[in-house]
């Protein structure tokens, strides 16, 4: 029996590493769906000269592209999902009821390595200077904080995560008197999961759904003292077709699709250029039937935002580009 075994883990050993080497002999293709950028294939001539580097960056390609190892990973993730309830990927977290959490905010949610008072009296004079500058040029200005999920569904972490600190960094911003008005949004997320059956976030991404993004966006509105479209208590669509990025990242050789939800908008904004997705790093549009400019310095969270506030003002820009550039906005 013994022996048996022995044999079984030999040939799955030697199965594992002939198998993907087959694939590559053949060139199969892997699908591969996750959404962090992967290495190419190293050229051996770079610029006219030998690429000194082309094994070790042949290695790297290779460890991270070889056949067949998208369907290996998602399987063992499936295994641990299922069997042990947790993640082998440490920027994803399982939590409960299907509700998955971005790794890197652990921390916050533990409300441990928060920013330092030091750290936040930095922040604060930078936007001081900011604030200085643009009211100069009569603009107003506006500091947001989308919360992270674990914030707003706390009760779908893992039970052995518990918090250990007693402020959270969006807990110490809400307390300080900041140099640039800040729109808290937190209070009004919790409110509105409190009364809707809906979730306000993806449960397999670490983003708001536009339901979230809705409430989210009227809130800033009313800060701006602008009148927001009428979507709070509007009816949308549902529609499973949303990619999620905590999903694809435990499973990267399939696409999982969870819902997403669509209000009826005017469409009555156009985008100045094409645009590939709400990811691109300058996005603008024009809507003749309002009022106002706005520039958007933004993070992917105010993907979701992009076709409310477009609806809501006659120009707006929208930049990703990091630092700030502020001659965008001249």
């Amino acid at each position: 029996m013994k022996r048996r075994l022995n044999l079984i883990f030999i040939i799955l050993l030697l199965g594992s590493a002939i198998i993907p080497l087959g694939g590559a002999i053949f060139n199969v293709s892997t699908p591969n769906y996750n959404p962090t950028p992967l290495p190419t294939m190293p050229s051996v001539v770079v610029n006219g000269k030998v690429n000194q580097s082309f094994f070790l960056e042949f290695d790297k390609y290779f460890t991270l592209q070889f056949p067949f190892r998208t369907y290996l990973i998602s399987a063992y993730n499936k295994v641990n999902e299922a069997v042990f309830k947790e993640s082998k990927n440490e920027k994803v977290i399982i939590g409960e009821e299907g509700y998955y959490f971005f790794g890197e905010t652990l921390d916050d949610y533990f409300k441990v390595n928060t920013l330092s008072t030091y750290e936040l009296s930095r922040l604060n004079q930078v936007l001081a200077i900011q604030n200085e500058y643009l009211n100069e040029k009569g603009i107003k200005s506006y500091f947001v904080v989308v919360p992270n999920k674990a914030t707003i569904y706390p009760e779908y972490m893992p039970s052995h995560l518990q918090p250990k600190g007693e402020n959270s960094n969006l807990d110490q911003l809400s307390t300080l008197n900041l140099s640039m008005p800040f729109v808290e949004l937190k209070a009004s997320l919790l409110s509105y999961k409190n009364i809707s059956e809906v979730p306000l976030y993806h449960q397999q991404d670490s983003h708001w759904n536009n339901v979230g993004a809705v409430v989210g966006y009227t809130k800033i509105l009313e800060v701006l003292q602008k009148e927001p479209l009428d979507l709070i208590e509007a009816d949308f669509s549902s529609v499973q077709d949303w990619k999620s990025d905590l999903a694809r990242m435990l499973y990267p050789s399939s696409v999982l699709l969870e819902m997403q939800y669509y209000h009826q908008l005017p469409n009555e904004f156009t985008f100045t250029r094409a645009i590939r997705t709400f990811e691109d790093v300058e996005i603008e549009s024009v809507n003749p039937t309002q009022q106002g400019s706005l520039f958007v310095f933004r993070d992917s969270f105010a993907n979701a935002l992009i076709p409310f506030i477009s609806e809501s003002f006659f120009g707006v820009h929208y930049s990703r580009a990091f630092p700030y550039d502020y001659k965008k906005v001249d």
